[in-house]
């Protein structure tokens, strides 16, 4: 499948519903909320596999843009995390979406 299409397809619509639920609805950048906010594939190895969530963040339109035309940004200091909790964070997501993903 091609990933234009992958991204149409109902397992998409699921992950990235995920994604934004596990991030608070807010950009993991800015940290704003109601605001238009896209889920981002910040790799691609996992595509298509239960671990794809690990490799998702979740980014408003504004943030979004300049890193397609920038290049990576970094997050403000009071959104980032340390490396343990960056962990815990992994993997109760990863226990989370595969919860939900079974269902599907």
């Amino acid at each position: 499948m091609k990933y234009d299409e992958y991204l149409k397809s109902d397992r998409w619509s699921i992950l990235s519903s995920i994604a934004k639920h596990l991030a608070g609805y807010r950009c993991s950048v800015c940290g704003g909320a109601e605001i238009q906010l896209e889920t981002h594939h910040r790799a691609y190895r996992n595509l298509g596999k239960p671990a794809e969530i690990d490799d998702l963040t979740v980014l408003c339109s504004t943030c979004h843009g300049i890193f397609h035309n920038e290049g990576a940004i970094p997050k403000a200091p009071e959104y980032q995390e340390s490396e343990a909790e960056s962990l815990r964070r992994i993997a109760a997501n990863q226990r989370r979406a595969n919860e939900c993903l079974t269902r599907f």
